[in-house]
């Protein structure tokens, strides 16, 4: 069983409607606990980089 053009169409356009409001959702900007947590994250990097970096001295 083959679609209708027209109607194959139609739901090729609703699909890549879909799939195009489903991305640009998952693109919100960071909200406060995320940027807290990057935050964290590469406070805790740079600790771990200077340990190695005295460390590697002695």
């Amino acid at each position: 069983m083959t679609l209708h053009p027209a109607l194959r169409n139609a739901a090729l356009a609703l699909l890549l409607a879909t799939g195009s409001t489903l991305a640009l959702t998952g693109c919100e900007p960071d909200g406060p606990a995320e940027e807290m947590g990057e935050d964290i994250d590469e406070g805790i990097e740079e600790a771990q980089d200077e340990i190695d970096d005295a460390t590697d001295e002695e």
